[in-house]
């Protein structure tokens, strides 16, 4: 993991201000984060997940838009992806898990300390953005993580109320195993299974079930109605 502007240890004293930035009431009337927040494209729109959390592509941040949503500490969920610009007028923590979209890619590692920095941050008044390229499976592991540790929300409940405020979220099923183990560390058990389906030819959270029976029934349905001409 890569940090940039500030020891761990001392983030709360070195980073964080110690009160909530306000943001500039010219900035409130133009529109810009109404306009960030409920645009529609998943790559462009920023989703509140809490008070203190946000999620989002990376083609939606910018350093004027993270001045303006008050944002103390970035993570950036991309090994691909250069540094996140970040503002240069304030002091914003910045980390890196450098790991890519692979089911067989180690996330599990880093989910304690994403999910604690989150909440360390949150303890001094501020706010958190995760993004990886898309917004849809990186980030949302480690958003998924935090909500499990700090919110105390079992795996099932968090992954429907995450999908709730961002409904493109993905974590491919090697991510979705690793959130499965953390929830049994976190509760002793897990409300999420591991199945095998015919659709996907391949394991999938169980979460995810109906979705690929909407697919197999469309692939079918339409094979049987074409097929007839």
């Amino acid at each position: 993991m890569k940090i940039i502007r500030g020891d761990v240890s001392k983030f709360e004293e070195t980073i964080i201000p110690k009160e909530k930035t306000i943001l500039a009431s010219e900035n409130i009337q133009d529109g810009s984060i109404e306009r960030a927040i409920r645009e529609k494209s998943p790559l462009t729109s920023v989703c509140e997940v809490t008070e203190c959390l946000l999620l989002s592509a990376a083609p939606a941040v910018s350093p004027g838009l993270l001045r303006e949503l008050g944002v103390s500490c970035v993570v950036n969920a991309a090994s691909e992806l250069p540094d996140t610009p970040l503002p240069q007028d304030r002091q914003v923590a910045y980390f890196k898990v450098g790991v890519e979209d692979r089911p067989n890619v180690d996330l599990l590692s880093h989910m304690d300390f994403v999910a604690d920095m989150i909440e360390e941050v949150r303890c001094a008044d501020g706010k958190t953005l995760v993004h990886c390229v898309a917004g849809v499976s990186r980030s949302a592991t480690l958003c998924l993580a935090y909500l499990m540790k700090h919110e105390r929300m079992p795996l099932r409940k968090a992954f429907s109320y995450l999908r709730s405020r961002r409904p493109s979220i993905r974590p491919n099923s090697g991510f979705f195993s690793q959130l499965i183990e953390f929830e049994r560390r976190l509760f002793g058990a897990a409300t999420v299974s591991m199945v095998h389906n015919q659709a996907a030819g391949n394991l999938i959270p169980d979460v995810y079930e109906a979705e690929y029976q909407n697919m197999l029934w469309y692939q079918q349905h339409y094979k049987h109605k074409f097929g007839r001409h």
